[in-house]
C-alpha cells in the first residue's frame, strides 16, 4: 500500500495484487494537511482526528463469482457550526462500513433485463487492480455527517421533531388540513 496524493484528499493505495490471500488489515490515520483538505471539502470547522481500521479481504460475493470485501471502522472527532445557535460544537464520530467490489464485467450481462438499482447490496465495479481505502474512509466521513448539524441540547424555537408536526389534525389551520375534508362533486 502506498500514499498517493492529488486525487482524492485522503488517498491511501491498496494495490490488490499483493493482497494476501488471508486478508490484511490496515490502519489508517489522516494527518492534519489532509484533516484540512478534508475540513475545505466537507465545510467543517475542523478535524481534530481521524482514523480507521480497515479489514479487506478477498470474499465470495452474493450471486458473483469471487471479489474484494472491504470492512471499516471510522473514528473522527470533529467541530462544527451548529444551524441553529451558530455555535462551534465539537463531537466524536464512530461508525462502520462495508463495500464489496467485483470485476467490472461481471455486473454487466446482456442477458439480464432487470437492474436492481435500488439494492443496497449490489457491489461496486472493479475497474482497476487498485482500491482507494482512504477514500472509502472520507465519503464514509462525509455520509455520516449531518448536514444539518444541531449542537446537543439546541432546539429551533418552537420547533420538536416529533411525527406529530407533519400530519394535520381535524379542524387544524395547517396550509393543507382543508383538503383532507374536501368533498370533490363532479
Amino acid at each position: 500500500m502506498h500514499q498517493k496524493r492529488g486525487k482524492t484528499e485522503f488517498s491511501r493505495i491498496l494495490d490488490l495484487r499483493e493482497l494476501p490471500l488471508s486478508g490484511l488489515t490496515i490502519n489508517l490515520e489522516a494527518t492534519v494537511d489532509e484533516c484540512d483538505l478534508l475540513c475545505q471539502t466537507y465545510r467543517l470547522v475542523r478535524i481534530e482526528s481521524l482514523s480507521a481500521k480497515i479489514r479487506v479481504k478477498h470474499e465470495r460475493i452474493k450471486n458473483y463469482s469471487e471479489g474484494i470485501r472491504v470492512h471499516g471502522k471510522v473514528n473522527a472527532q470533529v467541530t462544527e457550526t451548529c444551524v441553529i445557535s451558530l455555535e462551534k460544537f465539537s463531537h466524536y464520530i464512530e461508525d462502520e462500513f462495508t463495500i464489496d467490489f467485483v470485476e467490472a464485467s461481471e455486473l454487466h450481462d446482456d442477458d439480464d433485463v432487470v437492474v436492481e438499482v435500488l439494492s443496497d447490496d449490489l457491489p461496486e465495479p472493479l475497474l482497476t487492480h487498485e482500491i482507494d481505502v482512504g477514500d472509502l474512509v472520507s465519503q464514509h466521513l462525509a455520509l455520516v455527517l449531518d448536514p444539518y448539524p444541531r449542537r446537543p441540547g439546541v432546539a429551533w424555537e418552537g420547533h420538536t421533531d416529533s411525527e406529530k408536526d407533519f400530519s394535520p389534525e381535524e379542524g387544524s389551520d395547517k396550509p393543507f388540513a382543508i383538503l383532507r375534508n374536501f368533498n370533490r362533486t363532479t
